[in-house]
């Protein structure tokens, strides 16, 4: 009688977490962009340097997930992936830190992911992201990023970062 209880008990978990499952939408929006660390700039002085700003296209990535943007109910950063785009071949071993944090109009600035204690040799590097709901800056038209750097070597020439952004995105299923 007990082991029919649990296995009824065991079926109607896995039911309703599979309806919860079936009650939602879940698929991802990638976007790119870029900044510049200067030369010569002090090390271990924080300097922030911002990106231009990013059209997001929200209402038609929604649309083309056939999700109306008023269901949408999380957009949480999933990956933060950095890489130098130039001077090619250059290794992230004149940074010690770096926090990037996303803006958009009518919406204050949120750190959105950060990595210490960079290791040398890296040409690509992977933030933390802070799992925050950004739904309010993605369904925005734009936003922009802005980088909060501080280096622990001398940079001797200016170097581009190609930053990529991944947001989870889940809605409710209408």
């Amino acid at each position: 009688m007990k082991s029919k209880l649990l296995l009824g008990i065991g079926i109607v978990s896995i039911l309703s977490s599979c309806k919860k499952d079936l009650n939602s939408i879940s698929f991802d929006l990638n976007y790119e962009s870029s900044f510049t660390i200067p030369s010569a700039i002090g090390i271990n002085t924080p300097f922030n340097s911002p990106t231009p700003d990013i059209t997001t296209n929200s209402t038609q990535e929604f649309n083309n997930h056939d999700v109306p943007s008023d269901k949408v109910k999380e957009v949480v950063l999933k990956e933060l992936i950095l890489s130098i785009k130039s001077p090619q071949g250059k290794k992230f071993d004149f940074l010690k830190s770096i926090h990037l944090y996303l803006k958009s109009p009518n919406n204050t600035e949120t750190e959105i992911g950060y990595i210490d204690n960079i290791q040398d040799g890296q040409f690509l590097i992977r933030l933390n992201t802070t799992k925050q709901n950004l739904i309010q800056h993605i369904k925005s038209d734009k936003f922009s990023l802005r980088a909060n750097v501080t280096t622990d070597q001398t940079n001797f020439e200016d170097t581009e970062i190609k930053t990529q952004l991944t947001f989870g995105v889940t809605s409710e299923v209408f």
